[in-house]
């Protein structure tokens, strides 16, 4: 079946000028760039029925770029650089590299500036030694590495960190344990690594770093054999790509950054499982798949069924993550959900039901169980004495609006929205 579509131009505010539209369904995508005043024709065929019926449905999304094509991709070049360059030449590290190239370092202070208003201030003093007495059990480390990958993050979830790890006595000895896939880091998936060799690596892949201790209460509620006995058998499970995203998004509309059109995603998702299917199933359809209750499911079939239950694909991303799924490669925790996980294990909830999947950075650091008031270390002091905590690492100071703020409670981080446009607002009880 075929299907034209009318596109009548005219009253051109100047010669040049012309515009650039994206016009798409689920399936049908589509670039035309507008440049004569005339009527233009854009003609699809041989749409299957399925196909048809979508557009009879739900009509074609048009979306206008801000420039041309070519400007758009000289803007994701740009983007780019925020993730780009960051191998270094240090021979101990011959694959995973060392440290962020200064061009990299100044884009993303840039970014969080213009996208997040956080204009991040240097530090004098760039390392603090802590010995192994200093540190204790649930002590939080909340990271920075000006990336990019942090960054987009921290934009999307309004967090003043990106990366998340937690101390942890095993077998005896001080670790720090983590879900960790940078390439720059000596290896891969849920692990732990001795506190000194921890401190290495840190320093060597550019972390800006604090130390937030637990309150004394937490402290010593905190139930060391139990999270023990839970980490290892976590431990050596991949990182938590499947959940990476939901995490954060806990409201059809109201987690997505501004610069994010509406009903893009699926777009987008289309696309990509063409083009990177196993990818497209890892991050996004197999937790689908769990939320509906389904199995094995593609991204069109997925919308049908959402479709059947009066729900959009938003919606069901909405759902709250269950500790209790096992994707096809076991259970699945990015950093803040592990390091939450340790909590969970560990007593610190009570008998709260709590999903630690549904965590991120800033809603880790912003519940109310991190001692404000600890006397810290004399080195913390003489290097950050206006904070309340100890940074050990980084050239920028760490601030963390809403530190240890945020009362625990049962089905906490399941509904909250996070959008830059309202400055992150985050109602109570969400």
């Amino acid at each position: 079946m075929d299907l034209k579509i009318n596109i009548d131009v005219h009253s051109k505010r100047s010669v040049f000028c012309q515009e650039h539209l994206f016009l798409t369904t689920g399936d049908v995508h589509h670039i035309e760039n507008l440049f004569l005043p005339k009527l233009h024709v854009l003609e699809f065929m041989n749409l299957r029925q399925d196909e048809i019926e979508d557009i009879r449905v739900n009509g074609f999304l048009v979306y206008m770029f801000c420039h041309s094509v070519h400007d758009e991709f000289v803007s994701v070049f740009n983007t780019l650089k925020l993730f780009m360059g960051s191998f270094g030449s240090d021979p101990r590290w011959p694959i995973i590299g060392s440290h962020i190239p200064g061009y990299m370092e100044r884009a993303n202070v840039k970014f969080l500036e213009h996208a997040m208003g956080w204009k991040m201030e240097k530090r004098k003093t760039q390392k603090v030694w802590l010995t192994e007495d200093e540190i204790h059990d649930g002590d939080f480390i909340a990271i920075v590495r000006l990336d990019g990958l942090d960054e987009i993050i921290m934009w999307g979830t309004g967090s003043h960190s990106g990366h998340s790890v937690v101390v942890l006595t095993l077998d005896g000895e001080k670790y720090i344990v983590e879900s960790q896939d940078g390439w720059y880091w000596p290896k891969m998936n849920i692990q732990r690594t001795p506190w000194k060799d921890w401190m290495k690596f840190a320093e060597n892949a550019d972390f800006n770093a604090v130390v937030l201790p637990l309150k004394d209460e937490y402290r010593a509620k905190f139930n060391q054999s139990a999270a023990e006995s839970w980490f290892k058998w976590m431990e050596g499970y991949p990182y938590g790509y499947h959940n990476m995203l939901t995490s954060w998004i806990d409201t059809p509309e109201q987690n997505w950054p501004s610069l994010l059109p509406p009903k893009l995603l699926v777009v987008a998702l289309d696309i990509f499982e063409k083009l990177i299917p196993d990818a497209v199933e890892s991050l996004f359809l197999e937790g689908l798949n769990l939320r509906l209750g389904t199995r094995g499911l593609k991204l069109k079939e997925l919308t049908i069924e959402a479709e059947s239950r009066n729900m959009t694909i938003e919606d069901v991303l909405a759902i709250p993550e269950k500790d209790t799924w096992i994707y096809s490669d076991g259970p699945s925790q990015m950093c803040s959900a592990l390091v939450t996980g340790v909590y969970k294990a560990a007593g610190i909830f009570g008998d709260m039901k709590v999903d630690a999947t549904e965590f991120t950075p800033k809603d880790v650091y912003q519940m109310a169980i991190f001692n404000t008031t600890a006397v810290l270390p004399e080195q913390c002091r003489l290097a950050d004495p206006d904070l309340p905590y100890c940074q050990i690492l980084g050239k920028y100071k760490l601030t963390l609006p809403g530190y240890s703020s945020i009362p625990l409670y049962s089905h906490m981080n399941e509904h909250c929205p996070s959008q830059d446009t309202n400055n992150y607002y985050r109602p109570d009880g969400c």
